[in-house]
């Protein structure tokens, strides 16, 4: 029948390991320690899909997502949160039966970051890992917590051409990124290749654009200014083998290379 059919999945995990020490005796020169460390996520997807005029199909989706990273020892803390939600709209429709297909859609997303850090600071250097013998133990603690928020549009689009054992699949992502003062707009070219040589071989490469967002510290305002900053970027180049040695048996493996782009580098000089 030609109409919807949706589907929903729940899936999350939460690791965690503590650790307590206590010294054995009044004669034990140890100290008491406690840690905790805890990675844990969570996921709502939903989606729904139809048929879309004739031999197409149409897909929509919506995400809610939750992680938290924790550490702690004794009075030490160090933890992130973050919250996010996606909804997705994806289409294709073949134009060409078995020789060209259309692939596109949109996609609105938003974040939440809650980021605490009470850590001792270093004083000074020679201090490290512990203050010599007679110093005060006592140094400045570094606090730092940021909570932000922002969001993400995205459009793209792929096209899928076949001409005998060759498949093509270029393709183009836009994205606009917004994150406290931070904001930047992106265009991503990408390319895929595949050629089988027989039913059990085949070659592939890729070639292609991929960013990301700046890390939580470099969108902090205490540090500098976020305006200033743009994505980080990386151009990826991959080439791999496909084997299907077997009916229900298949190899894959592939080499991928990265070159990095306007990466973020902290540099500890003050003025």
């Amino acid at each position: 029948p030609a109409g919807w059919r949706g589907k929903a999945t729940i899936f999350g995990s939460y690791d965690a390991l503590d650790y307590e020490r206590a010294p054995e005796s009044e004669d034990d020169p140890g100290t008491s320690n406690e840690s905790t460390t805890g990675v844990q996520f969570h996921r709502l997807h939903l989606a729904a899909t139809r048929p879309f005029r004739g031999e197409g199909k149409l897909e929509l989706s919506a995400m809610l997502g939750f992680d938290r990273i924790l550490s702690t020892f004794n009075e030490n803390l160090v933890e992130a949160v973050n919250y996010t939600g996606v909804m997705r709209a994806e289409a294709n429709l073949p134009l060409l039966p078995e020789r060209l297909t259309l692939s596109g859609g949109a996609e609105l997303g938003g974040l939440y970051l809650d980021t605490t850090l009470d850590v001792p600071g270093m004083g000074h250097w020679t201090d490290y890992p512990a203050p010599r013998r007679g110093r005060d133990a006592a140094l400045p603690r570094t606090r730092f917590g940021l909570g932000a928020g922002g969001y993400t549009g995205v459009v793209f689009g792929q096209l899928e051409w076949r001409a005998g054992p060759l498949l093509l699949i270029p393709g183009l992502r836009a994205e606009l990124v917004q994150f406290e003062e931070f904001f930047d707009v992106s265009l991503d070219p990408r390319l895929i290749a595949r050629l089988a040589l027989t039913e059990e071989i085949a070659l592939k490469g890729g070639v292609g654009l991929f960013r990301q967002l700046p890390y939580s510290e470099a969108l902090d305002s205490t540090f500098g200014n976020p305006a200033e900053l743009e994505m980080p970027y990386a151009v990826q180049y991959s080439l791999g083998t496909e084997l299907k040695p077997l009916e229900f048996f298949d190899i894959d493996a592939s080499l991928f290379y990265n070159n990095y782009r306007a990466q973020i580098i902290q540099d500890q000089a003050t003025e």
